[in-house]
């Protein structure tokens, strides 16, 4: 981590479990006064006693940029191997861990449009959530649709979070397809994998205008890859960022 990051501690406040074996940490900065951040970004953390040696990971803020919350960040962190899987969960109020940030580009105040299409798999809905709640706390009635892939219900991480967050904004434009691949009993709604044709039921005519924010693993990217360019859609309106590891 870099030397100023050692200047700054933070503190677990709280320590959520969430759906699809996620967790959501929420610090607060030790005696300084934390950072601003743009909704999408990312920042590094590390767990344990020092904060030096190895072991730092670079996770998406999950909280909104432009939220005052009292210095306070979120990270919302799905298991996907030893420091996720079993330090996180160990983690408890009053711990201390080392963050250094923010960084990224993958940012809503980036790529202004007169609206947007958010593509998820995995992980990577983490900074598109953080994005939806900057424009619900800006009252931005600019449309948004979000379609975020998984094997199921379960497997979705913060849908209830997404779900409840388009609820408290029903003035504004939002929109929320979920793309299930191996769905449960029951599930009504768009199932397989998102492609060309789930998206071309739900987003207007003017869509090559919007601005295309794809964020997940590499099947997902190299599906959109396909799907966008059949779409219409111009080079120039898409903003990608693989989350493999995040």
């Amino acid at each position: 981590l870099p030397f100023k990051a050692l200047k700054r501690p933070w503190e677990i406040i709280e320590n959520r479990v969430e759906r699809g074996d996620t967790r959501t940490l929420i610090l607060k900065p030790i005696n300084h006064d934390g950072f601003s951040f743009q909704s999408g970004q990312f920042a590094w953390i590390k767990s344990g006693k020092t904060p030096f040696g190895p072991g730092q990971h670079p996770i998406s803020l999950s909280s909104s940029g432009d939220l005052e919350t009292g210095g306070t960040i979120q990270f919302t962190i799905k298991n996907l191997g030893d420091w996720s899987g079993a330090e996180v969960p160990a983690l408890k109020p009053g711990d201390r861990v080392w963050v250094d940030g923010p960084y990224g580009v993958f940012s809503l105040d980036r790529k202004p449009a007169m609206g947007y299409v958010f593509i998820a798999g995995g992980v990577g809905i983490t900074p598109l959530y953080a994005m939806m709640r900057t424009m619900v706390e800006r009252e931005d009635v600019r449309p948004v649709y979000l379609f975020y892939g998984a094997a199921n219900s379960e497997k979705m991480m913060l849908k209830e979070e997404i779900e409840e967050l388009i609820a408290s904004a029903e003035n504004l434009n939002m929109v929320f397809v979920p793309v299930l691949s191996n769905p449960e009993e029951g599930w009504a709604g768009e199932t397989g994998y998102i492609n060309a044709e789930i998206m071309s039921k739900y987003v207007p005519r003017q869509y090559k205008w919007y601005k295309y924010l794809i964020c997940g693993p590499k099947p997902l990217m190299d599906a959109m890859e396909e799907s966008l360019p059949a779409l219409g859609i111009p080079p120039e309106n898409v903003l990608s960022e693989r989350f493999d590891m995040i």
